[in-house]
């Protein structure tokens, strides 16, 4: 499947990254990652910081997928509004994914200082705000249940938005628990950082026929190498493995976003908040870098790449026209736009863990708005199942669900 259209932002900041040979003999290991974005990445960081013998495998050059065109939104809520995910699962299964979100928001920061990745990583609060006057009781509720859990949240009435942010809407709700980063650099550091402690990373290598064996598996490469491994981990993002999950367990759909260029006097409010709106599909605004905003949004209800990628030049006065209603008062042009692919389930929550199916095998699909953060829980639930054969939340994540 082809995620992205071919320029995006980060590899225009990033163009000579680290590159790994492909795989040219025979190896085994304790777990074999196959997917070489941010996803892949972090699931290794766990592994390898618990001494687990670990490969990774990229059938392209490592974080050219999906994470070359991720916009990186670091935030605990998820596409389903709390009070809404208590109505789908129950109250504690609901509140428990808000929290391992928030905990794993935290351990992102922890993974990007202990990795001197700090200056690619920004803690930011997040405005969550209303799209529509009609929208404003759903989003009180929204506020008054997140609080009533503990998560750290505000309420701001229209006059608030206009004072603090220049922003035009009824009302908000406002947390101080958010960040951003770049991925593709993010990712590129942290796999250098791992090969130190001893992972190994081959590119160009993708994974053409799994055998499972008895105690493990044994994968034939497009190399004609083998990777024999006791576990496999599949952290192929959008790229599904087929049958894996049923047509209607989740929906693919294309987004696009742009950076502007640089804006005079942007204000250091604006930079510092990850804002998103109520609509269906919510726009989205983070700064990243140089005075410059990235915007996204604008979904459409297609995969294919060629259709996908014609809307681009509509999609990106659409995103700009919608910027200017939100914020009259700071003027923004396109410097660069792009489109991509992505998955939602219909409870807003990521598929990570074992597959009845497919034995020696875990997943750490995180699709849905906040995929990196569900990278983090899928990371450490993949090395409590290797570790010891069990995670207590991982069922909050399992297929057929």
């Amino acid at each position: 499947m082809n995620v992205r259209s071919s320029d995006t932002y980060w590899l225009s900041r990033d163009p000579v990254p680290t590159r790994y040979s492909s795989l040219r003999r025979a190896v085994d290991c304790d777990v074999l990652i196959i997917g070489g974005g941010i996803t892949g990445a972090l699931v290794a960081y766990e592994l390898v910081e618990a001494g687990i013998n670990t490969i990774l495998i990229d059938k392209r050059e490592v974080a050219h997928g999906s994470t070359a065109a991720s916009t990186a939104m670091i935030q605990y809520e998820m596409d389903v509004p709390l009070h809404q995910l208590i109505d789908q699962i129950g109250e504690t299964d609901a509140v428990l994914s808000y929290t391992l979100c928030l905990r794993a928001l935290n351990r992102l920061a922890e993974v990007a200082k202990k990795m001197d990745a700090s200056g690619r990583f920004h803690r930011q609060e997040s405005l969550y705000f209303a799209a529509q006057c009609e929208d404003i009781d759903e989003l009180k509720e929204e506020c008054i249940t997140r609080s009533r859990y503990g998560f750290p949240v505000n309420w701001l009435d229209q006059k608030a938005l206009w004072q603090q942010f220049g922003l035009v809407a009824a009302g908000g709700i406002l947390s101080s628990a958010g960040a951003e980063l770049d991925p593709f650099a993010f990712t590129q550091r942290l796999l250098l950082y791992l090969t130190r402690q001893g992972l190994q990373v081959f590119e160009h290598t993708a994974a053409e026929a799994l055998t499972y064996l008895e105690q493990g598996v044994q994968v034939q490469t497009s190399q004609g190498t083998t990777i024999t491994a006791k576990k496999v981990v599949y952290a192929t993002g959008y790229e599904v493995p087929e049958r894996l999950v049923e047509a209607n367990d989740i929906t693919m759909l294309s987004t696009y976003a742009l950076v502007t260029a640089p804006i005079p006097h942007l204000t250091e409010r604006v930079k510092n908040t990850l804002l998103w709106d109520t609509a269906h599909p919510y726009f989205y605004a983070r700064s990243s870098g140089g005075n410059r905003l990235l915007l996204g949004g604008g979904d459409e209800d297609l995969v294919e790449a060629g259709q996908r990628d014609k809307l681009i030049p509509q999609k990106q006065q659409q995103l700009l026209d919608r910027f200017n209603e939100l914020f009259p008062d700071v003027p923004a042009t396109a410097e660069l736009t792009w489109a991509g692919t992505f998955a939602e389930t219909k409870d807003g929550l990521p598929y990570i863990g074992e597959h009845p199916r497919y034995p020696h095998s875990y997943y750490a699909l995180g699709f849905g708005g906040n995929g990196i953060t569900f990278s983090l829980i899928a990371a450490t639930v993949i090395r409590n199942l290797y570790q010891h054969g069990h995670c207590d939340y991982a069922r909050l994540f399992r297929f057929g669900r």
